[in-house]
């Protein structure tokens, strides 16, 4: 009997309840079907983890979670669905939402005739499945070390602080013009990706309180750097 066993990294998305249960009826009513006709001896398992501040909740679906929003504390989500044929097929699959892009995967193990087909069936089904769930939270983490951002955003800081002390007037007045435009962006992006924007939101509500108060941050920066500076200096061209 063939074996296949496939991992990747899941899509930046935002787990809810409604992603949850979609995942859930995979697992328990398509799955199965891959391996072939059901009868009453195959044997379909699965779970549901939470994990938070306070511990780790299992369920046995996501019908048995009460609230209509995850824990505030909710750093990831796992779930685990295994099906048994009598004949000795089985597949497994395994999906792990987590707050950083190194911890987000998504599993399958598959023991069959076509394993491999049925593997990569079950991978395309999955993402099929998160679509309609994913976010733009991935640029908030990109695929190099969150310590090369710091690192640009040290020699940018030392550029500036060197053009602020120059004895040049005219370098002087630009980085004094152009350090906070730039600075700014640099602290939002790291902080996004470190509190406001994790790469796996999950659907509670500190983190809708979050989302609106990036969208405020955002809109009011933008705001202030098109009328605060951008459309003054234009005007100023046009009418001297």
């Amino acid at each position: 009997m063939a074996q296949f066993r496939f991992e990747a990294t899941l899509p930046s998305c935002s787990v809810n309840k409604d992603l949850l249960t979609r995942l859930e009826h995979y697992c328990l009513e398509n799955l199965p079907k891959l391996l072939g006709p059901t009868h009453e001896k195959t044997r379909v398992t699965y779970e549901l983890s939470i994990h938070d501040a306070l511990g780790t909740e299992t369920l046995d679906g996501i019908h048995q979670y009460g609230p209509d929003l995850l824990p505030d504390s909710t750093t990831s989500v796992a779930i685990e669905g295994t099906v048994r044929h009598p004949g000795g097929d089985r597949a497994t699959v395994n999906v792990a939402f987590a707050r950083d892009r190194s911890s987000a995967k998504f599993g399958v193990r598959c023991e069959a005739a076509q394993a491999r087909e049925i593997a990569v069936g079950v991978h395309h089904a999955i993402q099929r499945l998160i679509a309609p769930s994913k976010n733009p939270n991935w640029f908030y983490h990109p695929g190099w070390p969150s310590a090369l951002v710091f690192l640009v955003w040290m020699i940018v800081t030392m550029y500036f602080l060197g053009a602020l002390g120059s004895k040049d007037t005219l370098v002087r007045a630009t980085a004094n013009r152009m350090t906070i435009p730039i600075e700014i962006p640099f602290i939002a992006y790291w902080m996004a990706g470190k509190l406001y924007k994790p790469f796996v939101a999950f659907d509670s509500r500190l983190q809708r309180g979050r989302d609106s108060s990036w969208k405020w941050f955002v809109s009011g920066f933008f705001g202030s750097i098109i009328f605060g500076t951008l459309l003054p200096s234009l005007l100023k061209k046009i009418w001297g």
